[in-house]
Parts: C-alpha cells; sequence; structure tokens
C-alpha cells in the first residue's frame, strides 16, 4: 500500500509487520469524514501527548510478560515516590495480603446484598486478575518492598463500577460471561497470557464481574476480524502476541511505550464501541482528578510519580 502522509511515531525495523497492520486497519476503517493521513495524524499526536506527559505514563497490556519485565526495570531505573495503579482505589488495601500467594490471583470486592442495586445483581461480585506476569503486580510488589514508595490505587471504587451501570435489563450481564467460556479463553487463568478476554467474553471472571487491568482487547468486532483476518490468527492474544509482544520486548523502554501508545491510540480511536469510549473517558477524568489531588496533598511534583494505565487510556486525549 502508499505510505500516508501523516507519519507515525518511529518503532524498530523488527515491527515492520506490526507497522503494516496498523496502517491496514486505518486505512481500511477511514471515512470520508475522518480520512486516513487525519486518523494517522492524531494518532502520531496520541504518541506525542502521552510521551511528553510530565507525570511519566506506563502503558501496559494484560498479563503482557513485555509490560511486566520493562515495568521492573524502570522501577529500578528511577526513583519514584509514588506509583498510581489502574486499580479500584478501594482494593488498595487487600494489597499486602499478595505476600505469599501463589499466582495466579486475583484482588475480589464482594458484598452479598444491597438495597441500592436489583436483587437480580446480588450478590456483587467483582475481581480484578493478576499474574505474576502484570506489570500492575510489579509494581505492588516493588513498593511492598520498599515501603519508602506509595503505592495508589486510582480508578472508581468497586461500589461505582454497579453504580456506573445502567439500572435495565442485561446492563450487568453484558459486563459478564459464562464461567466456561472464561476458562476456555486461556487469558485470564494462565499467567502467560498476554491480553484480556476476547471479544464477546466480556469482563468476567466466572460470575463476577472482571476489572480488566489493562484490557487492551477491542471491543468493535468488525474491527477484530478485520485484524484478525488479515493477520491470519484466531484471537486477540495470538494477533498481540506474535506482532507486539515480540516486537518491544527485548528493545528499550522508549521503544516499548511509543509501541504501545501507538497500538493503544489505534484500539481507542477505531477498536472501541461508542459507549466503551464514553465509559472510558470517565474513567480517565477520574483517575487524573484523583492523580492530581494526591499530589496536591502529599506535596510531591509529578516528575515524581509514575501511571501504570492500559494503552488505551494511555492514548486519552481527556487533559
Amino acid at each position: 500500500m502508499s505510505k500516508p502522509d501523516a507519519p507515525l511515531p518511529p518503532i524498530p525495523p523488527d515491527a515492520a509487520p506490526l507497522r503494516e497492520q496498523l496502517l491496514q486497519a486505518a486505512a481500511a476503517f477511514a471515512t470520508r469524514e475522518h480520512p486516513l493521513a487525519e486518523l494517522l495524524q492524531r494518532m502520531a499526536d496520541d504518541v506525542e501527548r502521552a510521551s511528553l506527559e510530565t507525570l511519566e505514563i506506563f502503558p501496559v497490556c494484560h498479563h503482557s510478560p513485555a509490560s511486566g519485565l520493562h515495568a521492573a526495570k524502570r522501577l529500578r531505573e528511577k526513583k519514584f515516590r509514588v506509583l498510581f495503579v489502574e486499580l479500584c482505589e478501594d482494593l488498595r488495601a487487600q494489597a499486602p495480603n499478595l505476600v505469599g500467594c501463589q499466582f495466579p490471583v486475583a484482588l475480589q470486592g464482594y458484598s452479598q446484598g444491597s438495597d441500592a442495586f436489583p436483587p437480580e445483581w446480588t450478590p456483587l461480585n467483582i475481581v480484578a486478575p493478576l499474574s505474576e506476569f502484570s506489570a500492575e503486580y510489579q509494581a505492588i510488589a516493588f513498593a511492598m518492598a520498599n515501603p519508602d514508595v506509595h503505592l495508589v490505587f486510582v480508578d472508581r471504587a468497586v461500589d461505582f463500577v454497579f453504580q456506573w451501570t445502567p439500572k435495565k435489563p442485561g446492563a450487568l450481564e453484558a459486563k459478564m460471561a459464562p464461567a466456561d467460556e472464561d476458562e476456555s479463553s486461556g487469558a485470564q487463568q494462565t499467567p502467560g497470557a498476554t491480553s484480556g478476554p476476547p471479544p464477546g467474553a466480556g469482563a468476567s471472571h466466572g460470575g463476577a464481574v472482571g476489572v480488566g487491568l489493562g484490557d487492551l482487547a477491542p471491543t468493535f468486532e468488525e474491527f477484530t476480524e478485520f485484524l484478525l483476518r488479515n493477520a491470519r490468527v484466531q484471537s486477540f492474544t495470538e494477533w498481540w502476541e506474535q506482532y507486539v509482544e515480540n516486537a518491544v520486548l527485548a528493545h528499550d523502554y522508549a521503544t516499548y511505550r511509543n509501541v504501545l501508545f501507538l497500538v493503544g491510540s489505534l484500539i481507542r480511536r477505531l477498536g472501541r464501541k461508542n459507549s466503551d469510549q464514553s465509559e472510558d473517558r470517565d474513567r480517565e477524568r477520574y483517575m487524573w482528578t484523583r492523580m492530581k489531588e494526591w499530589l496536591a496533598a502529599n506535596d510531591v511534583k509529578p516528575e515524581e510519580a509514575l501511571y501504570i494505565c492500559g494503552a488505551a487510556h494511555a492514548a486519552s486525549e481527556v487533559p
């Protein structure tokens, strides 16, 4: 295909297949209202904006070994005073309980019942799966081993996950999937999995609503089908491992961030349903507000902080 006018951020030569995949997807889903050159320029802007943020953003994909490895390296390289993590803020109290656990595990929020929600929703159950390959777990472990480093979960509280769910038939079920589908996906029960559940699997973990830490899997089915069909793979996890994981695993930190920002931008702009994009922006406003409040209250400079979040959130246009 012909090269676009708008340049994409630099990526290593051995990631050429990934670049071609991204360009093909962008070209396929560009519209007359938003032509290819404009779309690519916006993706380049997303990468630049995230890269220049004073509060350092660390983009991740759930359970990605590359994310976990680069997180561990970065935490050793730079002295951060606070680690902000995309996790429900009220799950923070459970972090010390991870010491001595056999992975994979999950943090859990549970309530037998509540008068504030439809009776058919009960029991209310939320899980946040973690493996040793999770960048989020690497941050938790580092903070536990270094008491002078603050660990702050900044995503909406568990209760808000249900509050933000429309109280209409099928709304909660849309966030869930049958237990056998979750178990067969291979995405969350093994530490080597490289992404969240595949499209159509929702955000479940057994009978619970799952908090998709760093989940990057597209929710727009047509986009997913195009990506998999052109890559000749069977799942998003396979696509990720073949085109992204292998390309960034052995590269430097700057390359890792550029590639994750770029992939996150593409999926955010083309691979997410409108309803999911709206909720993403609400969560991002919530998380940035929490981070700004914490920094101000504790007299910590933004450059002394690291923000670990999903790559799609990292490409956010929310100020």
